[in-house]
This record gives C-alpha cells, sequence and structure tokens, in this order.
C-alpha cells in the first residue's frame, strides 16, 4: 500500500510538472540566461549589464526576433526595458547555457525539480524521518506547496539554494566528524568557500552564511577557522575576480552595487502587488512607515525575543557561570553552537526583516520545519509550529479566505508565516535537554 500511494502521487506530481508548469515560460530564467548569451551574440562588446542594460535589450529583441522560437518571444516581450540586477557572479554561473532558450529552460526545470526533491530526502535522512513520509511530503509539495510551484514557474534560485544549504548543513557535520584536524580544515576550507560564493551569488542569504561561518568559529575554535579562513578568502578573491576578466571590467561590482542599491535604495523593494511577500513591506505599507526602519524594529524585536528565550535557559545554569565571558560563549553555542540552529535563526531573520521577499523564496522555510518535525516526543508542539509555518505559506488557505470574502488576507498570512518557526526556533532554545535530538 505504501508504494502504491508513493507511485500515485508520483504520477500526480508528473502531470503537474508536465502540465501547467510546463507552459509557463520562465520570466526570472529568461534574465539570467539572456545576459551570457546576448554578450556572447556581440561578440563580448556589450560590456557588464547594468550600464549597458539597453544594448542587453536590443541584442536580446533581435535575436528572439529571428530564433523562431514561441518561448523567447513570450519571456522576451514581458520585459518591457532592461532590469539586470543579478550579481555578477551568478550571470557567470549561466555562461554554459546554450542558445536555445526552449531547451535551456527545459533543462534548468528538470534540474529545479531534481534539487528540490533530492534536498528534501536528502534533509529527511539527516534528520531520522520516515521515508515513505518524506517521500509523501516531497510529492504533496509538487503538487500544492506554492513557493516550490512559484520557483519553478519563474525558474528562479529557490531550489539552488535549498539544495546547497542542505549540502553546508551535511558539509558541517562532515566537519564535525572529521578524525584530524587538517581534514577538519581541509573540509572547513571548503565550507566557508561554499558560503563565500552563496553570497556573492546572491545576497539574499547573507545573514544565514554569516551565521554558518560563526558557527564554525564558536564550534571548533579560532584556530581551525582561521586555519580555513585564510585559503577560502583566497578562493573568494579569485570568485570576485573571475566576473571582472568574463565582463571585461574591474569596476563590475561597483556598477552592480549602484545599480541596485547605491543608486536607489528602494529599487529592490516592489510592491505587495508584484508578488513581494515581505513582512517588513506589508508592515510599512499598512502603518505609512519607511520599509527600512519596519525592518530594523522588527529584527530589534526578534533580537530581545532570542535573548530573552536565552536568559530563560541560562536560570537553572547562572549560579554554575562564574564570568560574563562564560556565559556570553554559552549563549553563542545555543544559537550558532548547533548548524541546524544556526541555519534556522538565520532563514528567520531573512525572511522578517528582508524588504524584498518573493514568494519562492519561502521554499528555504523548509529546511528548519523538516529539523523540527524530528523533534522528540516530548517535544512535538515544536513540529505542530513547525508544520503550521509550512501551511500558512503554502497559500493552502486561499480556499479559506475566499470561502470567508477575505482574498486580502492572504499576503499577510504567507508574510507572516515565520512567527510560528519562530516561536518554535524560541522554545528550543529555551528547552535545557536536548540530548534526545538526532544529531547531523
Amino acid at each position: 500500500m505504501p508504494a502504491l500511494i508513493v507511485l500515485f502521487l508520483v504520477s500526480l506530481a508528473l502531470s503537474q510538472v508536465a502540465g501547467p508548469i510546463s507552459k509557463e515560460v520562465g520570466i526570472d530564467f529568461y534574465q539570467y540566461w539572456g545576459v551570457p548569451v546576448a554578450l556572447r551574440l556581440s561578440g563580448d562588446t556589450l560590456g557588464a549589464p547594468y550600464k549597458n542594460g539597453q544594448r542587453y535589450t536590443e541584442t536580446l529583441r533581435e535575436y528572439a526576433a529571428r530564433a523562431g522560437d514561441p518561448r523567447l518571444q513570450a519571456a522576451n516581450s514581458f520585459w518591457t526595458g532592461p532590469d539586470f540586477a543579478a550579481s555578477p557572479l551568478l550571470y557567470t554561473a549561466f555562461t554554459p547555457v546554450s542558445r536555445s532558450y526552449t531547451a535551456s529552460l527545459a533543462a534548468f526545470r528538470t534540474l529545479q525539480l531534481a534539487l528540490f526533491l533530492g534536498s528534501v530526502l536528502f534533509l529527511g535522512h539527516l534528520h531520522r524521518l520516515e521515508r515513505f513520509y518524506l517521500a509523501c511530503l516531497a510529492l504533496l509539495c509538487v503538487l500544492v506547496y506554492q513557493p516550490l510551484l512559484s520557483d519553478l514557474r519563474v525558474a528562479n534560485l529557490g531550489c539552488f539554494q535549498l539544495a546547497a544549504l542542505t549540502g553546508l548543513l551535511f558539509l558541517a557535520g562532515a566537519v564535525t566528524r572529521a578524525p584530524s584536524f587538517a581534514r577538519r580544515a581541509a573540509l572547513a576550507t571548503v565550507y566557508l568557500a561554499a558560503l563565500a560564493a552563496l553570497a556573492l551569488s546572491k545576497p539574499n542569504l547573507l545573514v544565514i552564511s554569516a551565521l554558518l561561518a560563526a558557527h564554525l568559529a564558536v564550534r571548533h575554535g579560532p584556530r581551525l577557522f582561521i586555519a580555513s579562513a585564510l585559503p577560502a578568502a583566497a578562493a573568494a578573491a579569485v570568485l570576485a575576480v573571475v566576473p571582472c576578466l568574463y565582463f571585461g571590467s574591474w569596476s563590475v561590482w561597483r556598477e552592480w552595487y549602484e545599480f541596485v542599491y547605491g543608486a536607489d535604495a528602494y529599487m529592490l523593494v516592489r510592491s505587495v502587488d508584484s508578488g513581494n511577500y515581505s513582512t517588513a513591506l506589508l508592515l510599512s505599507s499598512r502603518l505609512g512607515l519607511d520599509v527600512y526602519a519596519v525592518s530594523i524594529v522588527l529584527l530589534a524585536m526578534l533580537g530581545a525575543s532570542l535573548l530573552a528565550a536565552l536568559a530563560w535557559s541560562r536560570r537553572s545554569s547562572a549560579a554554575t557561570e562564574s564570568s560574563t565571558g562564560r556565559a556570553a560563549l554559552r549563549a553563542a553555542q545555543q544559537i550558532v553552537g548547533d548548524p541546524r540552529m544556526a541555519m534556522a535563526v538565520g532563514i528567520v531573520l531573512t525572511m522578517a526583516g528582508s524588504p524584498l521577499y518573493w514568494l519562492h523564496y519561502y521554499l528555504l522555510l523548509l529546511i528548519p520545519t523538516l529539523w523540527l518535525l524530528s523533534a522528540p516526543a516530548s517535544a512535538t508542539y515544536l513540529a505542530w509550529l513547525a508544520a503550521a509555518a509550512v501551511v500558512t505559506s503554502s497559500g493552502m488557505l486561499a480556499p479559506l479566505f475566499w470561502w470567508l470574502q477575505r482574498l486580502d488576507a492572504l499576503p499577510p498570512s504567507i508574510a507572516l508565516s515565520w512567527l510560528p518557526l519562530w516561536c518554535a526556533i524560541l522554545l528550543r532554545i529555551s528547552s535545557r535537554d536536548a540530548s534526545d535530538w538526532p544529531g547531523v
């Protein structure tokens, strides 16, 4: 019977992917695909897309007109002007794409789906979740989980980031399990270099990357951190130089910064109507306040609640802590000593404080959710809170809001889906008994 259920869900998932999703033109992928293709078509004479976006747009428009690819023409007509906001490293990473837009999009979506299913199954393996229920969850996500479906529709990078963070979680555990200092240092170098690559490719993971780097320093001490940080910094420098060589400009990073933030700090603060499910934007639009001020207040409130949870967890050990330094170290170990906790805190802080948070970004919520679903029987309330976060972010409440004639409540329900997850994290921190949780 379990095999029959999984087979049934697989057939439904394939019909979803081969049906409605396959008809979407992948408007976000078009931008990633378009920069290296336009540069190739011009004979590498266009420069960087941030100051020369109109030239890229014209080159792609001319190519779409003669390529005879209806999907390319549809994606091209969606973008009425240049909007090349991805980082130089990310555009460089898409260099291998072919000139066939339809073939490239199909390959990209296949990889998206494979990475998603592989990440969920591997996360479940790390947290020792039952494989049958895990497979059902993954396939149900393909059917109804809107952050995933949105990522597949627009062909963005949510599945890639989910896979990258899953790999980093495994790598963090591998560093801990390594039998010698040299082996730990080598793995830690790869770990930090991967964090740098993530941050340089797409800065929406910057807070998560910083906390995961802090995990390495707190868990393994300054000697290992310094030994691995120096070669990782050299690798990061190489990653920063490669796009400069690719675009033929040493100022490409500065041009990117000026385009997305330096010249106009509000350029990326898209409206709620356009699909920006940011909590800070939602509250600022309702309260009439500056979105960045709201972000700061939200992060301050989360920080205060985190300190309160830490203080509660230390109430029994305060008498044994002889110094403030020892207490601070113990607090840091509770937050970033476990890579699962460090990642969970980073994900929620990003979700709550970012002024730009598209629907497909909520796909990362599955990482702390699967961890909390592995809570022991004495803490099943954590699993229920995590499940509530998935349900509210999934868009499955839309029929209820439609029945209540309050469809305007759907964006707030998604934007605030991190709240039950944060409550679970605080309860996890304040719990003094972690011995029965499976390790990474």
